[in-house]
């Protein structure tokens, strides 16, 4: 399952990040590993497309580098003092929590089972066929103008699961993104544990 590298990625840079930054929050260490994750994938991205690299075996170096490397830190870090893991898990069996994480749960089986019925398809298919993100021809000229940045996920798991079963879970993952960030922010604006779940279950039941 080679398309759960970008996964692990995010997860390790989490952790790393939470050990070298204790003093912030795990929701703004886990915001971080998402933009960092999202500079190293366009970066990887537009490099490999240079050259037209962007195949299978070419992502699967690009993703086990940044593993590799942020896997030997955090064995140093384990080594001197220990990794550390305490995110604020208080009040973990109130109705908020529960509606929430039950709320995500459905919605990701459902995505799980939901086909990869996208029009930005067709421009992943294209790009993946060309190795590379170059312009191409063709009779709808908006492939080639629109904002990338979602097809370059959707091309990662693409090419990296030889096939588009994994796209609709791109949603999923953004979705927790944005209920993570919401609650942050809620957090920011003074609201209380209470305040900041309730943001974010309202952030998850939005259309």
């Amino acid at each position: 399952m080679l398309v759960i590298l970008p996964l692990l990625v995010l997860l390790a840079l989490w952790l790393l990040l939470v050990n070298l930054d204790a003093k912030s929050s795990w929701r703004k260490n886990f915001l971080r590993a998402i933009m960092l994750c999202g500079v190293w994938l366009v970066v990887c991205t537009e490099a490999l497309s240079l050259g037209r690299w962007l195949t299978q075996p070419a992502l699967v170096l690009a993703w086990l580098l940044p593993l590799g490397m942020i896997s030997k830190a955090l064995l140093t870090i384990h080594q001197k003092h220990g990794l550390s893991w305490r995110p604020n898990l208080a009040g973990l069996k109130t109705w908020p929590y529960i509606l929430l994480a039950t709320l995500l749960a459905v919605v990701l089986v459902i995505t799980a089972l939901a086909e990869a019925l996208h029009y930005r398809l067709a421009r992943v298919a294209h790009w993946a066929q060309n190795r590379s993100v170059a312009h191409y021809p063709t009779a709808i000229e908006i492939q080639n103008s629109y904002s990338p940045w979602t097809e370059y996920i959707f091309l990662h798991a693409y090419i990296l699961a030889n096939g588009d079963w994994p796209t609709p879970l791109v949603s999923w993952l953004a979705i927790l993104g944005c209920t993570v960030g919401v609650s942050l922010l809620a957090a920011y604006l003074g609201a209380g544990l209470q305040g900041q779940w309730l943001a974010a279950l309202f952030m998850a039941t939005l259309p």
